[in-house]
């Protein structure tokens, strides 16, 4: 690894960057974890498909996996515990996850997304062509119900009372970056600005219409089973959600220099099923979330 003061003028302390992605070991059936950020305070990583983003697991196999995981950082970078996780993303999302290396940390990060001064960028491929999005951006709004039933569902539906645990109002800033001409699919790129269970899924399946392919949970007017002219073109797997964390941006602090806070962005790779769908499907990908990189005030270091 290098120092990112070989790469800015002014340096960050003790911030570093590995030039390739460094990869954990972790349990034989799993594939490596890529690590895409860490310094004294804070490791980033690449997020896998079904790693369980809370500590009350119960499914015993994913469950064990998740812990593994969170050893090997643990023993990679010789924590005193196991790291903590800052924020969650959904068991089948994948993409920019955050832990602290200790609880002082997780809080400082922590206040960032409470105060909502993080963002957020998501990449989803969802069902749908160009003519049923009203335009080629847009905002999405509403308020989103998690009920108080088996699994917590979610909806944007009105409810009874009895059935709400909890509700509030969402938004969510979205564009359309293209149209598969092959298939009723399109790519689009969302910016959450509230954060609640499954919002950017409810929001695209209940309020667009256009439900993220995978997704058998919110659908929408959607029928769970795939259009032939979907299944004709491209191999959807069952068991993937195409929703994709693709980047996130939140403060850090240099030791001295005029300019001591700078944000920086973390993006994560898609998923390899995520880029030959994409392929197959003739959607363009924006180069920056196929390589992933890092960005100190918006620049590429």
């Amino acid at each position: 690894m290098k120092m990112l003061a070989s790469r800015l003028k002014t340096p960050l302390s003790r911030l570093y960057a590995p030039t390739s992605v460094r990869r954990l070991s972790t349990v034989s059936t799993s594939p490596p974890i890529p690590v895409m950020y860490l310094d004294r305070g804070v490791i980033v990583i690449n997020k896998p498909h079904g790693f369980i983003c809370q500590y009350d697991m119960h499914v015993s196999h994913v469950a064990g996996r998740t812990l593994n995981i969170m050893r090997d950082i643990q023993a990679l970078y010789k924590l005193p515990h196991l790291p903590y996780i800052v924020h969650r993303l959904d068991r089948p999302t994948t993409g920019v996850l955050l832990f602290a290396t200790s609880s002082i940390h997780a809080n400082k990060v922590g206040l960032q997304f409470r105060q909502r001064a993080v963002d957020k960028t998501y990449l989803a491929i969802v069902r749908g062509t160009a003519d049923r999005f009203p335009q080629k951006t847009g905002v999405v709004e509403g308020i989103i119900y998690h009920l108080d039933t088996p699994g917590g569902s979610t909806t944007a539906r009105p409810c009874a009372p009895e059935l709400v645990r909890r509700k509030a109002e969402t938004k969510s800033e979205w564009e359309l970056l293209a149209s598969s001409p092959v298939a009723p699919l399109s790519l689009v790129k969302v910016h959450p600005l509230t954060g609640f269970t499954h919002q950017i899924r409810v929001h695209m399946a209940e309020m667009l219409d256009v439900p993220i392919l995978g997704d058998l949970k919110h659908l929408g007017t959607h029928s769970a089973e795939l259009d032939t002219a979907i299944t004709r073109v491209a191999h959807v797997p069952d068991d993937l959600l195409y929703l994709h964390a693709a980047e996130l941006t939140f403060a850090r602090y240099r030791p001295s220099g005029q300019r001591k806070k700078v944000a920086l962005t973390v993006c994560a790779p898609l998923p390899d099923s995520f880029v030959r769908l994409c392929k197959d499907l003739q959607l363009p990908l924006p180069e920056r979330y196929v390589n992933g990189g890092l960005y100190i005030d918006g620049k590429q270091i």
